[in-house]
């Protein structure tokens, strides 16, 4: 298990067990290959969203919009952890596209992931983003947390260093 981000962790299938619900608020699962209902047994999950993508398929815009309202509504409130069969290509995808949403292009969203992980999932997945996500979003932080649409750099900035992202990290949003 490896953290990504503030409130947000990678991880291969084999950590699939035990308590997950104690320590996350919610649990990203994709993996054409996982299935909830053979994980070992006493394994309690938290919020879930199980995306079936194979490891080259299935990323088209509507699922990536989803996971990404996913991983930001639960980060507001806890640990979320992004899991695939390796925790190596598709869980890195996942984080890489929502930094995409948050407003990075791209290649500095891969680059800032790659740095914190080693990683950098495979081609033919960076191919199905957008270069640059038109439709940014931030949280706004409350009693409780609310996804609205904002189109301004300011926003997007203060929730991006709320989730551990440096200055000049920050700086690179478009």
């Amino acid at each position: 298990m490896r953290k990504v981000l503030n409130n947000i962790q990678i991880c291969g299938s084999e950590f699939l067990r035990g308590n997950l619900a104690k320590s996350h608020e919610a649990v990203v699962i994709i993996s054409d290959e996982v299935e909830t209902k053979s994980l070992p047994k006493g394994t309690a999950l938290p919020a879930i969203m199980h995306c079936k993508i194979g490891p080259l398929s299935g990323w088209d815009a509507e699922m990536q919009r989803n996971i990404c309202d996913f991983i930001i509504s639960h980060s507001a409130r806890g640990k979320v952890l992004v899991c695939s069969d390796g925790g190596d290509s598709r869980a890195v995808a996942a984080v890489i596209r929502l930094l995409i949403k948050l407003g990075f292009n791209r290649d500095d969203a891969v680059d800032i992931i790659k740095d914190r992980t080693g990683f950098e999932p495979a081609r033919e997945i960076l191919d199905s983003f957008p270069d640059l996500d038109e439709k940014r979003m931030s949280v706004i932080f409350g009693i409780k947390p609310q996804m609205v649409k904002v189109d301004g750099r300011e926003e997007a900035k203060r929730f991006c260093k709320s989730i551990d992202l440096t200055d000049d990290e920050v700086e690179k949003i478009k």
